[in-house]
């Protein structure tokens, strides 16, 4: 992993696609990097919508 974050990286965090190594390294940058954090919420509730709407159709 790079010493910098992408938004690819932290799409795969929220899909589970990074091992635990990686993904500590990436949640340790969403929690000091505010826009960071502010990508990965939005993400995170986009996927919730997707889940929420496949569920109910």
């Amino acid at each position: 992993m790079r010493t910098f974050v992408t938004d690819q990286d932290i799409q795969a965090l929220i899909d589970g696609q990074l091992n635990d190594d990686d993904a500590e390294l990436v949640m340790l940058y969403i929690s000091d990097k505010s826009w960071a954090r502010q990508r990965y919420f939005e993400l995170q509730a986009q996927k919730d919508s997707i889940i929420n709407f496949f569920m109910h159709h």
